[in-house]
């Protein structure tokens, strides 16, 4: 979108190195958006202050303090349920204390309103109770890619199937397209070493056909009997910087085979997977 990086650019680009403070032009900022949006111009309404993931304790709460838009006269209205906010939404309070039950994910879900009723788009955070994981000792002489297991058939219903290994740089299926008897049922398993940039709440998603399955540091995290019909499971754990130890398996029992994985930093943009072993 084009406001208010326009805004930004302008300020770049036409004020003197002596002049530039980013401070200030953030000051401004709030008052110039009312005045984009006085003049129906569309733009990305700035998430609130102060949202951040947050990994708790054992027993730990979490008070939320200070949750604010500084455009004038804007709302930030919330969820905490899992719904979508609009404008019938309660006002997030000024403090409040949020705590999870057991090892489950609490989402909190907010959209700014404007005066002139222009909402945001749904900005969300997490609080996850789960232990942090890793990081595992670095991989020694790795290579990019992952190690692959092929079962045919697969050995997830009641078959002893010794599996053909090997190595690959890719976790797609389509590789394995010559080797597959389409009339039995199928299985893979890919084995690496995921490298997280920075401790953090991360997400991890699987779209496939048929049966999936994901774990990461010997933490089963995804354990899903599937269809011939696409679906989409995503799981977040907390994990330190450094490397990870992540399996992944699909078993095909029926339809097209579709297999996808993808990561996020909590709250930012899809990525595909990166391994090493």
């Amino acid at each position: 979108m084009a406001f208010p990086r326009m805004l930004a650019m302008s300020e770049v680009l036409w004020s003197q190195p002596s002049n530039k403070d980013y401070e200030d032009f953030l000051r401004r900022l709030p008052s110039s958006l009312i005045r984009l949006d006085k003049q129906n111009v569309n733009f990305r309404i700035p998430e609130p202050h102060n949202l951040q993931n947050v990994v708790l304790g054992s027993t730990e709460g979490f008070k939320i303090e200070n949750i604010y838009s500084d455009i004038p006269g804007a709302r930030v209205l919330h969820t905490t349920d899992g719904s979508e906010p609009n404008e019938k939404s309660p006002q997030i309070p000024a403090k409040f204390l949020i705590s999870p039950n057991g090892d489950k994910v609490q989402t909190l879900k907010t959209i700014v309103v404007l005066p002139s009723g222009r909402k945001s788009s749904v900005y969300s955070v997490v609080f996850l109770r789960r232990l942090w994981l890793g990081p595992q000792p670095d991989p020694k002489d790795s290579r990019p890619g992952v190690k692959y297991s092929l079962y045919v058939p697969s050995n997830a219903y009641g078959q002893d199937t010794v599996p053909v290994t090997g190595e690959t740089k890719s976790i797609g299926l389509e590789q394995f397209a010559n080797r597959i008897d389409p009339k039995q049922t199928w299985g893979v398993s890919f084995d690496g070493y995921f490298n997280a940039p920075v401790d953090a709440i991360y997400e991890f998603q699987i779209d496939s056909t048929n049966d999936r399955q994901l774990t990461i540091d010997e933490q089963t995290l995804i354990d899903e009997a599937g269809t011939k019909d696409r679906a989409v499971t995503s799981t977040v754990v907390p994990l330190r910087a450094g490397w990870h130890k992540i399996s992944m398996h699909y078993d095909h029992r029926e339809g097209e085979p579709f297999w996808r994985v993808r990561w996020a930093i909590k709250g930012q943009n899809w990525r595909g997977l990166e391994l090493v072993y």
